[in-house]
C-alpha cells in the first residue's frame, strides 16, 4: 500500500515549523501518524510546546476527516 507523506505548516516566533505525517485507515476509521517536525534548526523545533504541536495536528487531521491520538 502506498502512503503519501502530507505537511501541515505554521508559525511560531516568527519562524516556520511543518509536521510530516501520514493518514492511514485503521479499523477505528482515519487516523493521522505524525513523522516528523521540521524547522530552521532544532533548538527552534525544540522550543515549540507540546501543546502546540498537538493543536497543530489535531487542526491537520480534522482537514482529512481524521483523529490524532
Amino acid at each position: 500500500m502506498h502512503e503519501s507523506i502530507f505537511e501541515h505548516e505554521f508559525r511560531w516566533e516568527r519562524k516556520r515549523v511543518r509536521l510530516q505525517y501520514t493518514i492511514e485507515t485503521t479499523l477505528w476509521g482515519r487516523q493521522l501518524t505524525l513523522l516528523d517536525i521540521l524547522g530552521a534548526s532544532m533548538t527552534h523545533v525544540e522550543a515549540v510546546p507540546d501543546w502546540r504541536i498537538e493543536a497543530e495536528a489535531c487542526d491537520a487531521a480534522c482537514r482529512h476527516d481524521a483523529k490524532y491520538m
